[in-house]
C-alpha cells in the first residue's frame, strides 16, 4: 500500500507525528476495509465496517468524522485565503511562519483524502493546530495594519 498510497499510509501510521492511527495499534491493515467486501481493492462501503465491528454504527461514527473534518477544512480555508491576501502585501516573518506550518498541516490532511478516516485522533490535531497558527497569523497581520 506504501508504494501507491504514501500519503494514505502517512496518515495512517501517523508519520512524523507520533500518533498512528487506533486501527493500526488494532493491527487492522488496509486490506481489513478496502478488501472487505470483495476480493479486490475498494473504496470502503458504509458495509466494510460490519467486518469487524458486529455493534455499534460505524458507518454513521465515519460518516460524521469526514462531516466535522470536510467542515473544518472548510473554515480553514477561508482563514487561509484571508492570510495569503495579507501575506502578499505584508513582511510579517512570523506570521509567515505560521502560516506555512498551517499550510503543510492541511496539505496533510487533505492529502490523506479520507477526511479522517484513516486517523480521526490525528487528523482533529492537525486540524487544531492549523486553525491556531492561522489564528496567531492574523493576529500578527492585523497587528502590523494597526501600526502603519
Amino acid at each position: 500500500c506504501k508504494t501507491c498510497h504514501p500519503n494514505q499510509t502517512a496518515m495512517f501510521e501517523g508519520t512524523g507525528y507520533n500518533v498512528p492511527s487506533l486501527k493500526l495499534a488494532a493491527r487492522v491493515p488496509c486490506e481489513g476495509c478496502h478488501q472487505a467486501e470483495t476480493e479486490t481493492i475498494s473504496v470502503p462501503t458504509r458495509n466494510s465496517c460490519k467486518f469487524c465491528h458486529e455493534t455499534g454504527d460505524y458507518p454513521a461514527i465515519m460518516e460524521a468524522w469526514q462531516t466535522k473534518t470536510r467542515g473544518a477544512l472548510s473554515e480553514l480555508k477561508t482563514a487561509e485565503g484571508k492570510a495569503a491576501s495579507l501575506l502578499a502585501t505584508l513582511n510579517v516573518p512570523e506570521a509567515r511562519t505560521l502560516y506555512e506550518s498551517a499550510q503543510k498541516d492541511i496539505n496533510f490532511v487533505q492529502g490523506d483524502a479520507s477526511f479522517g478516516v484513516h486517523n480521526p485522533e490525528l487528523t482533529d490535531i492537525l486540524l487544531k493546530n492549523a486553525r491556531e497558527r492561522l489564528q496567531r497569523c492574523l493576529d500578527l497581520l492585523s497587528q502590523a495594519i494597526r501600526k502603519k
